[in-house]
């Protein structure tokens, strides 16, 4: 019996140094307690986190699951997650007048200033969003699950999604024109209103880059004058300084500025320009079968055989050419929909009403499924343990840890969470929560923290819970959480 129990313990480990999808905390209990439900779920929900807790219901020896023949459970969930400082970034390319940028290419005499600024701001953020990188990852969840004694059935739809920049730093000329001196005409007239000292105020902004980008933009290879030169370097600081862009970037973007006198003379202009948002991500519709079995008095093992049906969306958005209606559109046909079946396992101990421990593993077959290029979209293994401590049958304490640094839709982006939390039962009706999780993985998203409350009105339970990161950045001058997520869910257990 305990041979069996090990065998799959070892069976499920050795997917240990593979890569998954993430683990989403499934379920307003669950997230409310810091995401942790490997060894501390009770309800139909075990189906997601941990089958073998199946074995357990029904056992009289364990009071909790005691005559808990039949549950079902609904749940929904979102979460939205901005990684690095790509919303800050956005923010200020949303700021820019992007129709009198694009008419820059049109114009072969005179730039206006006002286009000049924005056109030197937008060669900013995109070179700053280069460096930088970041995306922004959408979590999704819905649920419908049942359960009859010791076998169960649901419904699940799972979503991930991304938005990551692609950009594009050819198309950055600002004037139409095969002349080079007349290229350069037109970028200094451009500044030259606003700027009338020879000798720039900008040493306190570009510090140590300031004769660098002197000599960049006096160089034969970019030909302005020394005047002209300062008077751009003015008014790059000016405006770059009041988009709070750091003057290391503001170098990077002057660099473009000169690099942009090049593009103008081939026909490379900024109306032209062809950054995007690349859009990819998939839907699963997940179909389990699951059955937990007691072995002997402590261990019960259980499996998950779950049908999936898969969207897998892939588009590109182009950032400055379409509308709302457009990206619709295109999400609505950029899409390869395919079958597969997934195996989950799990182990489960329990020899004391007190304390509880788990391990369970998903997609151990690694599902495929068909993409528009040719290729497969692949669910790989993961790995979670967790334990539970209920010194009180009013609290229980609860950690789980992931044993798979597992793939996200970012690109070389892991989640590999250790969670925590507790959960206190007042007057067995109202249940607090609290919890905290983080990702091992990573380092731009700090600490997660938790919290959620539940309604125990004898067979029928309301949760809802909340999780938000304690780092914060900024959108239009005001600060927010870099990852929030929301769960709410109604239950019957009897």
């Amino acid at each position: 019996m305990k041979r069996c129990g090990g065998a799959l313990l070892v069976f499920i480990l050795s997917f240990s140094q593979a890569f998954a999808l993430e683990f989403q905390p499934i379920g307003a209990r669950q997230l409310g307690m810091g995401g942790t439900g490997v060894a501390s779920t009770m309800d139909v929900l075990a189906q997601y986190y941990n089958p073998a807790i199946f074995g357990f219901y029904g056992r009289e020896e364990k009071a909790v699951y005691k005559d808990r023949d039949f549950g079902i459970n609904i749940q929904a969930g979102a979460g939205l997650r901005l990684n690095k400082t790509l919303a800050e970034n956005i923010d200020g390319l949303a700021a820019l007048d992007y129709d009198g940028i694009s008419n820059i290419g049109k114009a072969s005499s005179a730039i206006p200033a006002k286009s000049f600024q924005d056109a030197t701001k937008l060669l900013a953020y995109l070179k700053k969003i280069d460096l930088e990188g970041g995306g922004l990852t959408l979590n999704v969840n819905a649920l419908a699950a049942a359960r009859i004694k010791r076998l169960g059935i649901g419904v699940y739809g799972i979503g991930e999604a991304l938005g990551q920049p692609k950009l594009d730093l050819v198309n950055v000329g600002l004037t139409t024109t095969a002349n080079a001196a007349t290229a350069r005409a037109n970028i200094a007239n451009a500044v030259s209103a606003e700027n009338t000292a020879v000798n720039p105020a900008t040493s306190s902004y570009f510090g140590a880059h300031l004769g660098t980008l002197q000599t960049f933009l006096t160089g034969a290879s970019v030909g302005f004058n020394a005047n002209q030169a300062n008077q751009i370097l003015n008014s790059a600081a000016t405006h770059l300084n009041q988009a709070g862009i750091p003057a290391g970037d503001a170098a990077n973007a002057v660099n473009l500025v000169g690099n942009s006198v090049a593009a103008s003379f081939s026909g490379q202009t900024i109306d032209k320009n062809t950054s995007s948002i690349n859009a990819v991500g998939a839907g699963i519709l997940e179909v389990p079968l699951t059955y937990g079995h007691p072995l002997g008095d402590s261990w019960a093992v259980g499996v998950s055989l779950k049908y999936l049906q898969a969207r897998v969306y892939e588009t590109s958005i182009p950032i400055f050419k379409e509308d709302a209606e457009d990206i619709a559109r295109k999400l609505d046909r950029d899409y390869k929909e395919s079958s597969s079946f997934a195996v989950d396992a799990g182990l489960f101990f329990h020899p004391t009403k007190w304390f509880k421990a788990g391990v369970v593993g998903k997609y151990l077959n690694t599902p495929e499924f068909d993409r528009k290029t040719g290729d497969k979209y692949k669910i790989k293994p993961q790995a979670r343990a967790g334990v539970a401590l209920t010194p009180f049958r009013t609290l229980t304490f609860a950690a789980d840890m992931d044993l798979t640094s597992n793939e996200t839709a970012l690109p070389n982006y892991k989640s590999q969470n250790v969670s925590a939390g507790l959960e206190w039962d007042i007057l067995r009706f109202l249940a607090l929560r609290v919890g905290a999780y983080k990702n091992l993985a990573e380092r731009d998203i700090d600490l997660m923290v938790t919290a959620g409350l539940g309604l125990n009105l004898y067979l029928l339970r309301f949760d809802l819970a909340g999780a938000i990161s304690t780092n914060q950045g900024k959108f239009r001058d005001k600060s927010f959480p870099n990852e929030a997520r929301v769960q709410a869910n109604i239950s019957i257990e009897f």
